[in-house]
């Protein structure tokens, strides 16, 4: 009888063993199959500690930074990050809560030869079983094209600007609807205003119609559509 308890206790034992056999092995395939997603991103993905250290980085961040996996693990983020921007990362981090939607931030970063990109990040917290946070996970991608683009068009806009600042004719750049978009000294001097930003996207339809007539308002905004000039001589007034 003790024997065949002993074969009955065996075979239970052989049974468990074969069953987390078979858990750790669909655990370890789940976890190679999420790697590979993961290792295949363009995306820059990392997680890291509270504290900053970085626990898990993608292949497209190691080809970012020109290191291997084992030289950026344990690395601190803020290694790689000026440091004017730690306040903004910082934030960023705190930010980062349950019922949160995962909030997103744009932000330098260094590359291995010290130049410096734009980086826009997703950040998302990971809670443990206490509910408390043990490791963040962000997801970044390249944006130095972009910006480049926003800075060529803003350095663009103010040399525009100067330009057409420096002309002693009232001028304006208007849209159909006769919104102001921009606006000169003289124009703004001639329509009123103390300054020509005062004109900036405000909309001149009414005081048009109020000081001039619908049907001069409706001539410009004709040859504006039209895209031909219209030459008309008004009164000065204020708007």
């Amino acid at each position: 009888e003790r024997a065949r308890s002993l074969n009955i206790a065996n075979l239970l034992l052989r049974t468990e063993l074969e069953e987390y056999r078979r858990v750790e092995e669909a655990l370890q395939k789940s976890e190679q199959r999420y790697r590979a997603i993961i290792e295949d991103q363009s995306e820059y993905i990392i997680r890291f500690l509270p504290g900053g250290i970085i626990t898990f980085a993608n292949q497209a961040s190691c080809r970012f930074l020109d290191k291997p996996y084992d030289a950026i693990i344990g690395q601190n983020i803020f290694s790689f990050l000026p440091t004017e921007e730690h306040d903004i990362v910082k934030r960023h981090i705190k930010s980062l809560k349950r019922n949160n939607p995962p909030p997103v931030s744009n932000f330098r970063v260094f590359t291995r030869n010290g130049s410096i990109m734009w980086h826009r990040w997703t950040g998302r917290a990971i809670y443990g079983t206490k509910g408390k946070i043990i490791e963040y996970q962000g997801v970044g991608h390249d944006i130095t094209t972009l910006k480049e683009a926003e800075e060529a068009l803003r350095k663009s806009e103010n040399t525009l600007l100067a330009l057409v600042d420096a002309i002693l004719e009232p001028t304006l750049l208007i849209t159909e609807g006769l919104v102001v978009k921009m606006a000169n000294a003289a124009a703004a001097t001639l329509l009123g205003a103390r300054n020509s930003n005062r004109l900036t996207d405000r909309c001149l339809s009414a005081a048009f119609e109020k000081q001039y007539g619908e049907g001069l308002t409706k001539e410009i905004a004709d040859a504006i559509r039209e895209g031909r000039q219209l030459e008309k001589e008004v009164e000065r007034s204020t708007v």
